[in-house]
């Protein structure tokens, strides 16, 4: 990611590729949380997928409006 002089973002093609298909990634894992959850922990199920299908939508988003995401503002993590 580099800015150039007159503040937009540039990134590079493989990060556009990597950034959404993290995105994807996301949306596909809440929805197989919704898919395989049971109902003894239907809520629990549900409040998880909506934490990363959140997370995933914010990704593809900020994608497609040339910001940082929630993930990449975040850092890395120990």
């Amino acid at each position: 990611m580099k800015k150039n002089a007159d503040r937009k973002v540039t990134r590079s093609k493989q990060e556009l590729v990597v950034r959404s298909f993290f995105g994807l990634f996301f949306l596909a894992l809440a929805i197989a949380i919704l898919v395989l959850s049971t109902p003894a922990n239907r809520m629990g199920s549900l409040s998880a997928a909506l934490i990363i299908s959140s997370l995933g939508a914010d990704e593809l988003i900020s994608l497609r409006l040339q910001r940082r995401s929630l993930l990449s503002r975040i850092g890395s993590l120990p």
